[in-house]
């Protein structure tokens, strides 16, 4: 029964089982779980029920209005924006931490690698940033056709 209506009220609601873990606070398999019916209660059943705009009775089935009893949404966090400067690291760190990110998440949904990068980017950001040598300026690599376009360029005649 939790299952079917945890599933009815996604739908109702356009989300997925990974937006639900991530509001309520538990992992994806948690969730998938309850709905599968192999894990048949959870301590987490009232916030499943908030944030799916419902109530626990609803969820179990003693109720069959998805809206009795419900309790009101969570208000929306109040955000200050705040504005500061960003170093990043070089073209070359960064391409090579998004390929360790690609391959590290192959196989993921879309739901499951968004959850991923958003956890994994700011270690990887760091870790690149703290890897760059602080003491010299990046250098872009040369590639050698870049090389033979800037040496055309150079050699040509003024006009």
């Amino acid at each position: 029964m939790i299952g079917e209506r945890i599933l009815l009220r996604l739908s109702a609601l356009g989300k997925s089982q990974s937006w639900l873990a991530r509001q309520v606070g538990i992992t994806q398999p948690a969730i998938n779980g309850l709905i599968r019916g192999t894990s048949r209660s959870s301590a987490h059943l009232h916030k499943i029920a908030r944030a799916l705009l419902t109530s626990p009775e609803y969820l179990t089935g003693e109720i069959d209005d998805p809206d009795e009893n419900a309790a009101p949404p969570l208000p929306e966090p109040q955000f200050q924006p705040v504005t500061f400067e960003v170093m990043f690291p070089s073209q070359p760190a960064l391409e090579q931490m998004f390929a360790g990110l690609l391959l590290a998440s192959e196989g993921m949904s879309t739901d499951e690698l968004a959850h991923e990068l958003s956890v994994q980017l700011p270690k990887a950001l760091a870790l690149a940033r703290s890897a760059r040598p602080s003491h010299r300026a990046y250098q872009p690599v040369h590639r050698e056709e870049d090389s033979e376009a800037s040496h055309d360029a150079r050699s040509a005649p003024l006009r």
